[in-house]
């Protein structure tokens, strides 16, 4: 892995610290369909946070 990797744990930081939670901020525009995409988002989110602690 190469990079700056000082400038991307701020970068994770800052979006772990900002209250920002997709799942449950873009199932509100799914209408009736927004239980299952909330899950469907946070399936996804915590698959891809996997290793990362």
């Amino acid at each position: 892995m190469t990079g700056d990797m000082e400038a991307m744990l701020a970068l994770r930081n800052g979006l772990d610290d900002c209250g920002f939670d997709l799942p449950a901020d873009l199932s509100g525009l799914a209408g009736p369909f927004a239980q299952p995409f909330r899950r469907v988002g946070e399936l996804v989110r915590q698959r891809a946070l996997v290793g990362i602690v």
